[in-house]
């Protein structure tokens, strides 16, 4: 359990970290005086460092028809992302040069796919499974464009 705090002043503290990956939901127990208690569930997100943005992964995913993904929080902090809206779905993280995700020109931090040949995803790990299966063209549905791209 998470605890937020906040004082009178508007500050805000959390107590009781607990280590949990991207994606999880969690329950934080909100504290604001003159108002009771109450327990949130907080899906947690991932960001990268502010100043370098630089994330660091211990098993880099091989690409998918020369596209790699990753949570949509990370667009949040990019500089070509959408300050302060995160789209369900996961983002276009890295495009192969001359590979078939360039040739459907998706967008590196801008561009998040929510299905894949019809299919939810909403993490990369659910995208990754999801398109490292198509023997055919992969759909991409783009949540932003509100349209479809096909990738040989």
């Amino acid at each position: 359990m998470w605890t937020v705090r906040r004082s009178a002043t508007g500050t805000t503290c959390f107590s009781r970290w607990v280590l949990r990956l991207a994606g999880t939901t969690v329950e934080v127990e909100v504290e604001t005086p003159g108002i009771p208690v109450r327990r949130v569930p907080v899906r947690l997100a991932k960001m990268p460092n502010l100043d370098t943005l630089l994330t660091i992964a211990s098993v880099r995913p091989a690409p998918v028809r020369g596209l790699r993904v990753d949570y949509a929080s990370v667009q949040l902090a990019a500089p070509a992302g959408k300050q302060g809206v995160m789209a369900p779905g996961v983002v276009v993280k890295e495009i192969v040069p001359n590979s078939p995700a360039a040739k459907a020109d998706l967008q590196p931090f801008r561009d998040v796919i929510t299905h894949v040949n019809g299919k939810e995803v909403m993490t990369p790990d659910e995208f990754y499974e999801a398109a490292g299966t198509v023997t055919g063209p992969l759909t991409l549905r783009l949540h932003e464009r509100a349209e479809t791209v096909t990738v040989p």
